[in-house]
């Protein structure tokens, strides 16, 4: 087990009001996802291409088992619980790799005052799109560009603490803050791949193809030939702050800060580190029983050996779902960019991308979803040029999803 894998289920099995000495309920749950597609345009970014799909013509038609993902949960006690969560993507790793695992401790209390804890690794809970079981999309196949970057680079391993205040029957404020590590290399792969729609989460430990360019090789550093995002390189800790406002489960508002606060001068193990900092505000909004609106906006920088690297980076979108009986209608509209304001005449990592998803679902039964997705996404990528190819690219998607959960 590696070092990282390590760390984190010690930091589960030795806190010391976990309770873990008498499980009170185990709980398995999971999906299994078998899917076809047609794409076209470059080659998939996990094939060493610019393409910014999982999948790409190289395998149009075929039946692929595209993930098998599972969690556990432990519930130590009435307010103690241990999740471990873990994707298998059959073509594109060699096993089950751990994406969450973690303790959180919810104390019962009947004051106006609530607070919720986690240690260990986690997403932030941030997303407005990703609220399905495992931290997939609860409308659809796909993530927006922002959700796809956070599934590729971005896990908080540490500790977290939220806390809510019930200001009447309806509304609530809240307030969040964590601490963590183990996240230095973050804005790696952004930076020198771009922005994506995928459904793939990165294995704690696990890596991220490399398309070399003429960038790499003149870094002071020799890079390694794939990103490890989750590696701790200056021993420092990163930290995230935000409030959130919600009225009963209709409207939730929420503004975050966060900065690994990583020391981008410095290089480990054939990974630099990055100084990446954002602001990410997200909205919710129950129009009726039926229809909802919710979007993401972020907005921050990434930075690397002393400005070697520098991109601004900016992105949002906003989805119009639908639930009606068993069928499921969403629409979502993005745009995304990287700017490029470093003097590197090699690395040139400006980036522009406009996305349009058409997605429909239909429950068959309580464990089986039937799922249709189109995906058009237009872009602009300077780096490009490096193979020769047009720096503009239209892509589009068609994928047909059979999902069960069990």
């Amino acid at each position: 087990m590696k070092p990282l894998i390590n760390i984190i289920i010690g930091l589960i099995l030795l806190t010391p009001l976990s309770g873990v000495c008498s499980v009170d309920d185990i709980e398995v749950r999971g999906i299994v996802d078998a899917r076809t597609h047609y794409s076209d345009g470059p080659r998939s970014w996990l094939n060493q291409g610019s393409g910014v799909y999982r999948f790409d013509e190289s395998n149009n038609g075929e039946i692929l088992l595209s993930n098998i993902s599972a969690e556990l949960k432990l519930k130590t006690s009435i307010d103690s619980t241990i999740k471990i969560a873990a994707h298998y993507y059959p073509s594109q790793t060699k096993g089950f790799e751990l994406s969450e695992a973690y303790w959180q401790y919810r104390p019962l209390s009947s004051n106006t005052w609530k607070g919720k804890y986690r240690v260990g690794a986690f997403y932030p809970s941030i997303s407005v799109e990703n609220r399905g079981r495992l931290w997939t999309s609860s409308q659809m196949t796909s993530f927006s560009h922002i959700n796809s970057w956070i599934a590729e680079e971005l896990r908080i391993i540490g500790a977290e603490g939220h806390w809510s205040h019930k200001i009447n029957r309806q509304q609530k404020l809240g307030f969040f803050a964590s601490a963590f590590w183990f996240n230095d290399p973050t804005g790696a792969a952004l930076a020198w791949k771009g922005w994506s729609n995928h459904d793939r989460q990165t294995g704690l430990g696990g890596h991220l193809p490399l398309q070399a360019a003429p960038g790499l090789r003149a870094t002071a550093n020799e890079q390694a030939n794939s990103f490890a995002p989750f590696r701790e390189i200056d021993g420092q800790p990163g930290f995230y702050l935000g409030l959130e406002w919600s009225q009963a489960r209709a409207h939730k508002i929420q503004l975050m800060y966060y900065d690994n606060r990583a020391d981008d001068t410095m290089f480990k193990d054939g990974q630099y580190g990055w100084r990446t900092r954002f602001f990410h505000l997200s909205a919710h909004k129950q129009l009726t029983p039926q229809w909802q609106v919710y979007g993401q906006y972020m907005n921050g920088y990434t930075v690397m050996d002393r400005n070697f690297t520098d991109n601004p980076f900016q992105s949002a979108y906003i989805t119009l779902a639908k639930k009606q009986g068993s069928h499921r209608l969403a629409l979502r509209l993005e745009h995304s960019r990287i700017q490029d304001r470093d003097s590197t005449p090699e690395d040139s990592n400006q980036n522009t991308g406009n996305s349009l998803t058409l997605s429909y679902a239909y429950l068959l039964k309580k464990s089986w979803k039937l799922g249709l997705e189109t995906n058009f996404h237009n872009s602009q990528q300077r780096r490009r040029m490096y193979w020769n190819e047009s720096q503009n690219a239209r892509e589009k998607q068609i994928t047909a999803s059979l999902k069960y959960f069990f």
